[in-house]
C-alpha cells in the first residue's frame, strides 16, 4: 500500500506537495516509537494524522484512544486520564481504569493539549517520565505501555514564552513533530476531497474550505451531493456543482453578481 492509500484509509485525501510532504511526515514518525505532536490550524485534521500514525506503526491493531484536553474540566481531568480506586472519592463504588491504562501497549491521543490547565500538565509529565500511572486513591503506580500523540492549533513555543505551558514537558512531547497544511496550501486537492466525498457512502457532512481570494468567498463541500455556493455578507448568492467547473468562470459568475448588487443599490 502506498503512502496516498495509506492516509486516505483514514480519510485523508490529496497528492498536492504539502500533502505528499505530510505523507512521508506520518510514515517516518510511524516507524517509531517517540513521542509526537501534530499542530495545525484548527479543522487541518490533526486527529486523523494521529490515526494514521498509530495504523501504520507496530502497535496497530491496540487500542487508539482519543482524549479532548478542552472538553475535561481539570477536577476530572486526573481521574479521567489515570483512573481511581473504589472508595476514592463520593460515588467511587467501584475501580475505574483510566484512559492511559485503557490504551496500554497502543496509542492515546492527547488533543488541544494546549489548553490543559499547568496543573494537569504536571501530572502529565510524571507519567511521561515514570511511564506509570497512579489511579486516584491508589497507593502503588501501574506501568503502562503507551505511545503518547499531541495535538494543538495553539503556538507551544509562545505558550512556553507566557508561562501557560511547561517548557519540561514541551520538550517531551515534541519529540517528533508534524504539521498539518491548511487547505489553502493544498487547493489542488479539493476536487479529488470532493468527489470522494460525494462518491463516499457517509452520511452528509459539511466542510468549510476557506479560499484565498474574497471574490469566492467560501466553497461548502458537501458530501452526497457536492455543491459550491458562493458566500457573501447577505448569504448565499448561488448554488452550482462545482466539480470540473473553470475557476475563471467561477469569478465570472461571482463578478456578475456584484454587479447586480450594485444595480440594485443605485
Amino acid at each position: 500500500m502506498n503512502s496516498e492509500s495509506k492516509l486516505r484509509s483514514v480519510g485523508i485525501i490529496g497528492d498536492s506537495p504539502a500533502m505528499q510532504l505530510l505523507a512521508r511526515q506520518i510514515e517516518t514518525a510511524a516507524s517509531c516509537d517517540l513521542t509526537a505532536v501534530v499542530t495545525g490550524e484548527s479543522g487541518t485534521g490533526k486527529e486523523l494524522v494521529a490515526r494514521a500514525l498509530h495504523r501504520q506503526s507496530a502497535r496497530a491493531g491496540m487500542p487508539f484512544i482519543s482524549v479532548h484536553c478542552g472538553a475535561i474540566t481539570e477536577t476530572l481531568m486526573e481521574s479521567e486520564l489515570f483512573g481511581y480506586e473504589r472508595g476514592a472519592f463520593t460515588g467511587a463504588n467501584q475501580r475505574r481504569k483510566g484512559l492511559f491504562e485503557a490504551a496500554h501497549h497502543g496509542t492515546i491521543f492527547l488533543d488541544e493539549i494546549g489548553e490543559m490547565s499547568t496543573a494537569s500538565q504536571v501530572k502529565l509529565l510524571r507519567v511521561l517520565q515514570e511511564g506509570a500511572v497512579r489511579p486516584v486513591g491508589a497507593h502503588a503506580e501501574i506501568q503502562i505501555d503507551v505511545r503518547v500523540i499531541a495535538a494543538t492549533n495553539r503556538n507551544l513555543a509562545r505558550e512556553v514564552a507566557a508561562g501557560r505551558f511547561r517548557e519540561d514537558l514541551f520538550y517531551r512531547i515534541a519529540v517528533l513533530a508534524i504539521n498539518t497544511p491548511p487547505l489553502r496550501d493544498c487547493k489542488s486537492d479539493i476536487p479529488r476531497a470532493g468527489r470522494a466525498m460525494r462518491d463516499s457512502k457517509l452520511e452528509p457532512l459539511v466542510v468549510t474550505a476557506k479560499l484565498l481570494t474574497p471574490l469566492l468567498g467560501e466553497l461548502v463541500v458537501v458530501s452526497g451531493c457536492a455543491t459550491g455556493l458562493f458566500i457573501s455578507d447577505e448569504g448565499v448568492s448561488g448554488v452550482r456543482p462545482i466539480f470540473d467547473v473553470d475557476p475563471k468562470e467561477k469569478i465570472n459568475d461571482h463578478h456578475q453578481h456584484l454587479e447586480r448588487r450594485k444595480s440594485n443599490m443605485t
